[in-house]
């Protein structure tokens, strides 16, 4: 690997690290991604649960063909040879050109899919190849990351028996609301019901 490979792919990690939230996160690895690749497009898709079903959560460069390039990449040939390998990028063909596919692996299995498409000069030969491989292993940790702490921020502000928003929610919720009234130099207003003989109806 190249120094200036090295490089690229420091500037890339740091952007992942220094994104906020999950969301933030994906269009920050998407970015990265196409950078290093060189490729026209790109996609993101995140695991929704242990039945390796996949949802589209960042995309970028691929305009009106988005559905068309999200379809192949949660249930095509190339994103199920991927999950077999994860970390390991897979070539494909797509009507940008030239595309890779690769399963983003973390502590437990593969945690997201990527796509690049319209990949375009040295990141298919060999020295390309091997920055792919490393970029996914970094990257698959810090999305493993990011959703361990989607699922902390959601355990400490819902309810784990109705999933409605708790107390630590709700003061978050006012304090925020109560900033923006300031901002705009409005009025803020709270209204608090007590429900007498709720525990009937629960």
């Amino acid at each position: 690997m190249r120094d200036a490979d090295l490089a690229r792919l420091m500037e890339a990690l740091a952007a992942l690290t220094s994104a906020r939230g999950l969301d933030a996160t994906g269009r920050e690895l998407v970015r990265a991604g196409m950078e290093l690749t060189g490729a026209r497009g790109g996609q993101l898709a995140l695991r929704t649960g242990p039945e390796q079903g996949f949802e589209i959560r960042a995309s970028a460069g691929l305009g009106d063909d988005d559905e068309l390039f999200a379809v192949d990449l949660v249930s095509g040939g190339p994103s199920r040879a991927a999950l077999s390998t994860p970390n390991e990028p897979i070539a494909t063909s797509s009507d940008l050109g030239r595309s890779w596919c690769v399963a983003l692996a973390g502590p437990d299995g593969p945690v997201a899919l990527a796509a690049f498409h319209g990949v375009r000069g040295e990141a298919g030969e060999a020295g390309g190849l091997l920055l792919l491989r490393a970029f996914a292993r970094l990257a698959g940790g810090i999305v493993a990351s990011a959703l361990a702490l989607e699922d902390a921020i959601e355990l400490a502000t819902t309810d784990a028996l109705t999933g409605l928003a708790n107390r630590r929610s709700l003061d978050d919720r006012v304090r925020l609301e109560m900033s923006r009234a300031r901002g705009f130099g409005k009025s803020f207003s709270l209204l608090m019901i007590d429900l007498d003989h709720y525990k009937e109806v629960n």
